[in-house]
């Protein structure tokens, strides 16, 4: 026979979740309202599913995040828990959406490293850009120069040919070997 306890984990406060260091279960106090919410989405159903994200479980991972129990990488892991919870269980409901408070969640739940994140990937997507560009055009101008020299060398020869009729000085005065004098031609 085992026994084995059982954490029934609506039945406890947020506040009690991070008293005991259960930081990682606080998410899925969203379940608290599902029930209420799934019957009647009412203003005081609102509010208080308002109140229980922004109120207690963001305020609660905020101070356990500046007291040091959770590491900021830890605290913006749980916002987007929280965000897709959110999304899963409440964000379908017309009325959430009507009053605004899927556009509130949303915005409170963007995280400041989301914001960071952002930036950075537009600032190297530009640089990766703008070095890419000069290895293209670089590449390509030396492409080109080398076609233009090759012509311009090769009008040279077949000028200096229609001149001398002599393909052997015309390499030994242009300093070429005789094959290349030959190709242009």
């Amino acid at each position: 026979e085992y026994k084995i306890p059982v954490f029934k984990l609506l039945e406890h406060s947020i506040e009690e979740l991070s008293r005991r260091r259960m930081i990682i279960l606080i998410p899925f106090m969203l379940l608290k309202l599902r029930d209420s919410l799934k019957k009647e989405r009412t203003p005081e159903n609102m509010e208080a599913l308002r109140k229980l994200v922004l109120d207690d479980i963001i305020s609660v991972i905020n101070e356990n995040q500046r007291a040091g129990n959770i590491t900021a990488a830890d605290a913006g892991r749980l916002r987007r828990l929280i965000r897709k919870l959110y999304g899963h269980l409440y964000a379908h409901y017309e009325e959430l959406a009507e009053g605004g408070l899927n556009d509130m969640m949303e915005e409170a739940l963007v995280l400041d490293i989301d914001i960071i994140e952002d930036e950075i990937t537009k600032r190297v997507t530009k640089q990766v850009t703008a070095q890419v560009t000069e290895e293209v055009t670089a590449q390509v101008t030396a492409e080109v120069t080398e076609e233009v020299t090759k012509r311009n060398k090769e009008d040279t020869i077949k000028k200096l040919y229609s001149k001398l009729k002599d393909a052997k000085q015309v390499s030994e005065l242009l300093d070429l070997p005789m094959e290349a004098v030959e190709k242009a031609l």
